[in-house]
């Protein structure tokens, strides 16, 4: 799964190319321990005789490492060393769970692989070779999956950005903090402030089982969020909200350097800026994390507010146009890592395919929303009270209507996950607030004769295959050969997800899987099976983890 040499032995290559405390590259002096960091004789307290002895830093000869998560060194609390041999990082039982998002029982803390061997964009493991880490905290990404603001220090070692804007928060009073909503209940009052981006969350919102955690979440002065943690942040030609100096929130999409132009090029920046191009305006700028917030967010509406002057309407827009080609290299990056991760071929689908006749009826009303101060989410709205979706054309809410999710494609960020009891699950990649739309499962639609001969053939597998759901009364959906990542959700017995039934604007039925509770980045996505479906299959153990 992780692509190691379990019989692989460390040597002097395998060792950091850049100094351990001041993460510069040069005359290194290799330590031969198990760490494998590496070090300028000028950083280290005292500089070791010139001679051919084997050098040993501090925390090996003492064989007491510091986490690499937490970057502490505690007492009575021992530290595990990564399962690959050939990575130096050692981290805390407690560290390790809250890392992974799953117990691991200590016996165990020694066999597992630490975050360094993931890429942290897109899910996929990494081979030293081709992948880059960071120089503070266990995080890693493929070449081509860097973040915009990432520092290169050297071949394969970066740092993340969201250290260095830590730092410059602490002397520069211009990197203020522009979010006064909490990013969990979009309340304002008493917040706590992520250092390496705009999340901010109240007290009792960050305490939450679903909450945001950080290395230093018992300390009130310095504190790193999930996301932040986990490595997640823009990439070029990702769309995202920029506050930029007095103006308002704006929408954006990250650019590459070499789009920039020259007059902008020379404008005074930090190592961690990144620029931006600005829709409506269509000017350039470097922006840094602490001024941005992903596109697909439950802080958007509130960026919505009135008044909009003429540059902020064509903004939004030019951005719908964008909006649909950036959600379709999306797609195609799912689609990537489903085929290279996924446990056996299937064709990766967008929408449903139908093998019978596309069923179509008109069931959706002009909703009154407009006048009774709705927002075609709750019970107010004519369509959403009967699980059906407002027809663009007809909503008087037009774009402020709510209830469109499954026609725009307003997924989740997800990704796979691999367990050694249930095999391949999925995650959450960021947070999904309760009711939001995390995916809609796709499949091909049969009529229930033209289905039997597809389960039938699915039974004479070896072991039966086969990732079915009742679309209707008088439809299936079924997954086995073409879908799309929601076929591979699992079980729980406590789920945080449901599977509704919806129908379109066209009088379609499709199945959209909605969170039940807010979903943690790096979260596992389960539904109940339902007891039907379960009663219909063979006894088997449920490894969920929930009691009863």
């Amino acid at each position: 799964l992780h692509g190691v040499d379990e019989d692989a032995e460390p040597s002097d290559d395998n060792n950091d190319s850049v100094c351990h405390v001041c993460e510069l590259a040069g005359d290194l002096i290799c330590c031969e321990g198990d760490c494998l960091r590496s070090f300028h004789p000028d950083c280290l307290p005292e500089v070791p005789p010139d001679t051919d002895d084997q050098f040993f830093c501090e925390e090996c000869e003492k064989k007491d490492h510091e986490c690499s998560f937490c970057l502490r060194i505690i007492a009575k609390t021992p530290t595990f060393k990564c399962a690959d041999k050939l990575c130096g990082r050692f981290y805390h039982l407690g560290c390790m769970q809250e890392m992974h998002g799953t117990e691991i029982p200590e016996a165990e803390a020694g066999n597992v692989f630490c975050p360094l061997h993931t890429c942290a964009t897109c899910d996929i493991r990494t081979q030293m070779s081709s992948s880059t880490r960071c120089t503070r905290c266990p995080v890693a990404y493929h070449l081509p999956c860097l973040p915009a603001g990432a520092v290169p220090r050297h071949q394969n070692h970066f740092t993340c950005a969201k250290h260095l804007l830590q730092e410059a928060r602490k002397s520069d009073t211009s990197l203020n903090r522009n979010v006064n909503k909490c990013h969990v209940c979009l309340q304002d009052g008493s917040l706590r402030f992520c250092d390496g981006c705009t999340t901010a969350v109240h007290p009792g919102c960050l305490v939450d089982k679903n909450g945001y955690y950080g290395p230093m979440a018992g300390v009130e002065e310095s504190w790193f969020c999930q996301a932040c943690c986990a490595g997640k942040a823009p990439l070029i030609c990702d769309v995202v909200w920029v506050k930029h100096s007095t103006f308002r929130w704006w929408p954006c999409q990250v650019t590459s350097v070499d789009l920039v132009p020259p007059a902008v090029m020379n404008v005074t920046h930090r190592d961690f800026d990144f620029p931006v191009y600005f829709f409506g305006s269509h000017n350039f700028n470097w922006v840094n994390n602490g001024h941005v917030i992903p596109w697909m967010s439950t802080y958007q509406d509130l960026m919505l507010l009135p008044p909009m002057k003429a540059n902020f309407k064509k903004a939004l827009s030019e951005i719908k146009l964008v909006e649909k080609e950036w959600r379709k290299l999306q797609f195609q990056f799912d689609a990537k890592n489903i085929a290279m991760n996924g446990p056996a071929p299937f064709e990766i689908l967008e929408e449903n395919d139908y093998v019978s006749e596309k069923p179509s009826s008109k069931v959706t009303e002009k909703c009154k929303c407009d006048e009774k101060g709705g927002t075609c989410s709750d019970f107010v709205c004519a369509n959403w009270s009967r699980c059906v979706e407002c027809d663009p054309k007809l909503c008087p809410m037009k774009g402020k209507c709510k209830n469109q999710r499954l026609q725009k494609r307003e997924h989740a960020s997800l990704s796979l996950m691999y367990h050694p009891n249930k095999h391949w699950g999925v995650k959450a990649t960021s947070p999904i607030p309760t009711g939001g739309l995390i995916t809609e499962y796709l499949g091909e639609v049969h009529t229930v004769s033209t289905w039997v001969p597809v389960l039938k053939s699915a039974l004479s597998l070896n072991p039966p295959t086969w990732h079915v759901l009742g679309l209707s009364h008088e439809l299936v959906l079924d997954a086995t050969r073409k879908g799309g990542i929601a076929r591979f959700l699992n079980h729980s017995c406590r789920p945080n997800a449901a599977l509704q039934r919806w129908l379109d604007k066209d009088g379609r039925p499709r199945a959209g899987i909605f969170a039940k509770a807010r979903i943690g980045a790096g979260e596992e996505v389960a539904i109940d099976y339902g007891k039907d479906v379960l009663e219909g299959m063979a006894p088997r153990p449920c490894f969920c983890g929930e009691e009863g």
